[in-house]
């Protein structure tokens, strides 16, 4: 699974400083730390390290390990430690669904500008990464110089991920779950308290992420408790789901919990009685019982969540009184999303829930996804028009679960804050990991996000991407900024209006604005949005 999302797992010695008041001293990372990365943080002296001249931070405890007691609460603040702590190796992941990483890993890596140096760093724009993985897999533990090399102060993170990070059993307590989304907020003030001591302006925090993250940002644009701690959003991919819910059945290689941004997430209710369920199966009619199953014993009792079979629990957001107490699509709707300039858009050609090699398998693929409305589909969507039963899944995949939600949701997102939509539209990316091997995966989920590196990720190859780069690395800087992504080197790219114009970002310099009535019609939006 954490190759099929393109994730780096890793592991390092470095361990937390002890929680509550007191102070306490720390075992500290190994390594020697760079010459002019000392710096003094509301838990005490840090210093890092430096690559090919860039200053970096790996590895800082931004909460207590949620480990004991503290599974399956919301994140505790850090104590105090009295020595120099060397921040000079990433942190373990979270506990991943494949049983890699730990429950101690809450922390943050910072990258600053290449060779930038404690005076030369003052007010920076920060920009705050949420990796992908399908809240089950990935940590924040990559390489971001390229970003932070436009100016930017770059914080990535980990948080919980899968039943650690989001089971909501009555048996933890109230208001159960989402303790993954609530590690989010807890950098997040991390970053408010600490991230001026590094160069970079706790007033312009743009939080930024795909897949997963690009997911978590729609959700924390709704969140009442996370408000305030940033100014500007970014998300890139995080319509995926289907758009009739969880895809489901052994033709479905991606089992993930309904948890997109347009997604009619688990109610509260229906996540504590799947949490309930979730004890029943593990034995268990205590919070502390809970508390002490093995990591092997909670991801087997959990499965790949409550939607398929064998699975209990919820491994994904779900609504929560306090935390998530709307989804995304209602919070536009009822006008509760927070009021920050927000760039957002989606890929061409995204699919993730199968790569049909016959006729017959489109046409089983697309029964079993769609139920009534199948034979719609395969009327609207005949395979003869196409040059691949895989061609034809892909488009109708990408046309209902990504394109036409994202242009519908995004409309009425820009009728409540400043929004810069895109899609990506390249198609002969670069071939990524969770690519079917052979087949044509065209502008695919997260396809060409060059803006950091990650394993199993794109990367500019060829002198036409690398100048797609350039532009999305210049928009994102502007962004961060200012809160508008217009900068040289790139078409102007349009503010959303209700039926207004986005930017198609396309590799060669052929990036150009669209219109979103040209899109819906193109991607058969009226006949998607019927359904």
């Amino acid at each position: 699974m954490a190759a099929l999302l393109g994730i780096t797992l890793s592991n390092s010695s470095t361990v937390f400083a002890a929680t509550g008041a007191a102070e306490a001293r720390v075992t500290t990372a190994p390594g020697a730390c760079a010459a002019g990365t000392t710096v003094e943080t509301a838990s005490g002296m840090v210093c890092g390290t430096s690559r090919d001249g860039s200053p970096e931070w790996l590895g800082l405890p931004f909460a207590a390990a949620p480990v004991g007691n503290l599974r399956w609460a919301a994140p505790r603040g850090i104590g105090r430690w009295t020595d120099v702590r060397q921040a000079t190796a990433f942190g373990s992941p979270c506990v991943q669904g494949d049983g890699t990483g730990a429950e101690d890993c809450l922390f943050l890596n910072i990258t600053a500008p290449r060779s930038s140096t404690a005076a030369s760093r003052k007010n920076l724009p920060v920009v705050v990464q949420l990796h992908p993985g399908g809240f089950i897999s990935g940590s924040g533990n990559a390489d971001y110089r390229r970003l932070a090399d436009t100016g930017t102060i770059v914080v990535s993170i980990n948080y919980r991920l899968g039943a650690l990070g989001f089971l909501a059993a009555p048996l933890l307590g109230k208001d159960p779950g989402d303790y993954g989304l609530l590690d989010q907020q807890a950098a997040l003030r991390w970053v408010q308290r600490n991230i001026a001591m590094f160069g970079g302006d706790r007033r312009r925090v743009t939080l930024m992420g795909e897949s997963a993250g690009g997911s978590s940002v729609c959700h924390q644009l709704v969140s009442p408790s996370s408000a305030g701690l940033f100014q500007r959003a970014i998300s890139y991919s995080g319509y995926y789901n289907p758009v009739t819910g969880s895809a489901t059945g052994t033709a479905f290689p991606l089992q993930l919990e309904t948890q997109d941004c347009k997604s009619d997430l688990p109610s509260a209710a229906q996540a504590q009685q799947k949490g309930t369920d979730f004890a029943r199966a593990a034995g268990c009619d205590t919070g502390a019982c809970l508390r002490e199953m093995s990591v092997a014993a909670v991801l087997k009792t959990a499965g790949s969540g409550f939607q398929y079979a064998g699975g209990h629990g919820t491994t994904a957001p779900t609504l929560n009184r306090n935390i998530l107490p709307t989804t995304f699509v209602a919070g536009i709707r009822n006008g509760s999303v927070h009021r920050v300039p927000v760039m957002i858009g989606v890929a061409r050609d995204e699919n993730l829930t199968g790569a049909p090699t016959t006729g017959a398998a489109y046409r089983n693929l697309v029964q079993a996804q769609y139920g009534a409305a199948a034979d719609a589909v395969l009327k609207t969507y005949r395979l003869d028009h196409f040059a691949s039963p895989f061609l034809a899944w892909r488009t109708v995949t990408a046309d209902s679960n990504t394109i036409c939600p994202a242009l519908r949701v995004n409309q009425s997102l820009a009728q409540r804050s400043p929004t810069y939509a895109f899609i990506m539209d390249d198609p002969d990316a670069t071939p990524a990991a969770f690519v079917p091997a052979g087949m044509p995966g065209g502008s695919y989920h997260v396809a060409d996000w060059f803006l950091f590196s990650e394993a199993g990720l794109p990367t500019a190859t060829t002198a036409n991407e690398q100048v797609l780069q350039q532009q999305e690395l210049g928009a994102v800087s502007s962004f961060a900024r200012t809160g508008d992504p217009n900068s040289n080197g790139i078409p102007a790219w349009p503010q959303l209006r209700s039926n207004g114009n986005l930017l198609s970002l396309q590799p060669g310099g052929d990036s150009e604005a669209v219109s979103t009535s040209a899109l819906t019609a193109i991607h058969n939006c009226a006949f998607w949005n019927g359904i």
